[in-house]
């Protein structure tokens, strides 16, 4: 008989070092949207569609030259006829918009005073009613771009009408075009980035 020696095998554990990193959480943009929406900034935000400020004391500084510059330089291929910041004070409630085609008199407002619109009351009063219903954000966002796009529409409505007219009275669009008189200057303004002739007659 044959006998054989047989001793386990020492194996030795080698611990192999690894580069290391760091694991970061970013929360992903889900539409181009959102990264437009910013919340209070401490100083003035160019790129941002929509922020706060406390204080507009930057914004009457760089006014002018923003709406020059979003006229010269649009963000869109295709070119702008009119920019236009509307301007809200949530401590005055009061609200001004100010446009590249005319230029203020009076140094020391930021735009002219506009009246309250019927159409942007009913659509915060139906964005306050989703959050209060808890929907989401994204949702609530949706219902706000779909308001906003009924007035485009209403906008290119009155454009149309408009072609070719030199005068209009404000209650001929009304029953024509079911348009309210505090709605007017809104959407005469809306029109006018897309078809410049509308300033000319109702602005």
């Amino acid at each position: 008989s044959v006998t054989v020696n047989s001793r386990p095998e020492e194996f030795l554990e080698v611990e192999l070092a690894l580069p290391r990193f760091c694991t970061v959480s970013t929360q992903s943009m889900i539409h181009f949207g959102r990264s437009l929406l910013g919340g209070y900034c401490a100083s003035y935000m160019p790129d941002l569609v929509l922020h706060g400020l406390s204080s507009d004391e930057q914004l009457k500084q760089h006014l002018s030259t923003e709406l020059s510059h979003t006229i010269n330089h649009p963000v869109l291929d295709e070119s702008i006829a009119e920019a236009v910041y509307i301007i809200a004070d949530t401590d005055k409630w009061t609200v001004q918009v100010s446009t590249s085609q005319k230029k203020m008199a009076d140094n020391m407002k930021l735009g002219k005073d506009v009246l309250v619109s019927s159409l942007v009351s009913s659509l915060l009063q139906s964005v306050l009613q989703l959050y209060k219903l808890n929907l989401s954000a994204d949702f609530c966002i949706m219902h706000l771009e779909d308001r906003l796009q009924e007035m485009y529409h209403k906008s290119t409505m009155l454009s149309k009408y408009l072609r070719g007219q030199t005068r209009v009275h404000v209650k001929e669009l009304g029953v024509l075009l079911g348009i309210e008189s505090n709605d007017l200057p809104l959407l005469a303004s809306i029109a006018s980035t897309h078809s410049p002739y509308v300033a000319q007659i109702l602005l």
